[in-house]
């Protein structure tokens, strides 16, 4: 509590402002405060009792409660609460609030004071940011390695993070897959495109997905050894420093196609 002593007598004005409760972020999104105004006695005082007191009460510049003629008496008590209530206050759209409290009091005899504070709210975790995905890369015919990078968790506790994969940019019947942040998918098609996305899974539920990344699988080709099975080479180039894999198509009447397995 705050307090600020009355001028004219040994009384002081003292504000309390709690939180009482929140909502989630897809449940209001917003913060329950108690608020109360006391007057206290600090020492002995001969004014036991008046009238025509005023007090405003004001949380995050909205009057929560005033009284323009109220009176006192302290011959049976050394505080008197002359205001308590509960509000709700919305929090910000990355959960934050910060609770300003302002108390105002004509107290007749005792003079005027004014007291004034503030603090932050405990944040609502919202979902989180979408991670930063990368262009997928070490591919094969049958297998590609994605990665991305998470970002701002926007308050919630971080239970895991997860990418889906699909031969679709609309992902439909997409595999959801469990990751650190760098996996590699096997088990792919050749000459097929691969759509990933990523996302983390927090507190405050399933986060945002990221930017849509892409690559397209190389082209199976097959050797045989003189005995079954037919075997997949790995087919390198180089560009003067490091060996590369390329896209393999060939001639067919007068067009370039990916061959057939």
């Amino acid at each position: 509590m705050v307090s600020s002593n009355f001028p004219n007598r040994p009384f002081r004005l003292e504000e309390g402002v709690y939180v009482w409760g929140q909502n989630a972020w897809w449940n209001g999104n917003n913060t329950l405060l108690h608020s109360e105004l006391w007057i206290r006695k600090n020492s002995y005082s001969p004014t036991w009792q008046a009238s025509g007191a005023s007090y405003n009460m004001v949380v995050n510049g909205v009057s929560v409660g005033s009284n323009g003629n109220f009176g006192y008496d302290f011959r049976n008590s050394d505080q008197m609460l002359i205001h308590a209530s509960d509000n709700w206050f919305g929090n910000d759209s990355e959960g934050h609030m910060y609770v300003t409290i302002a108390g105002y009091c004509n107290g007749g005899t005792l003079g005027y004071t004014e007291v004034h504070s503030g603090f932050w709210a405990p944040r609502i975790a919202q979902p989180a940011a979408a991670p930063t995905g990368f262009w997928p890369d070490e591919i094969t015919a049958t297998s590609m390695r994605y990665r991305f990078s998470g970002n701002d968790l926007r308050g919630g506790s971080l239970y895991g993070w997860e990418f889906q994969y699909a031969d679709n940019p609309s992902f439909n019947n997409a595999t959801l897959v469990g990751s650190n942040g760098t996996s590699t998918v096997t088990g792919l098609k050749p000459a097929t495109t691969y759509y990933f996305r990523s996302r983390a899974q927090t507190s405050a539920g399933a986060g945002s997905w990221s930017g849509t990344t892409y690559a397209k699988t190389l082209s199976s080709v097959k050797v045989s050894s003189g005995a079954a099975p037919w075997l997949a080479p790995q087919v390198l180039y180089s560009n003067g420093n490091t060996w590369l894999s390329p896209e393999i198509l060939v001639s067919v009447n007068g067009a370039w196609v990916v061959p057939a397995d």
